[in-house]
């Protein structure tokens, strides 16, 4: 949804988020700025995105219930929703 480059993304004057090929949750952030989302919806995006990433990441190490990988499973497919709707308002859709 933003492509990875070399030259960091400005957020105002809030923040410079590197924006490489490594850096995804960076560039997810990127993504919800440059489509103009209001700051409160873009951290609570950035918040639901990154518990889901480490728990995501934490299920490599550790025991996961099958209760457990259906919720992560839901709410990643809900979070990315939202984020797709976000561009799909920017070219003037509902």
């Amino acid at each position: 949804m933003f492509p990875a480059r070399d030259e960091p993304y400005a957020i105002g004057a809030e923040a410079t988020l590197k924006v490489g090929p490594q850096q995804v949750l960076n560039r997810l952030q990127a993504h919800t700025h440059a489509c103009g989302t209001s700051k409160s919806r873009r951290d609570r995006l950035r918040r639901t995105l990154s518990d889901l990433y480490e728990r995501c990441s934490a299920g490599t190490h550790a025991e996961v219930t099958i209760g457990e990988a259906r919720f992560v499973f839901l709410q990643t497919y809900i979070a990315l929703g939202e984020i797709l709707t976000l561009s799909s308002s920017q070219d003037g859709e509902p």
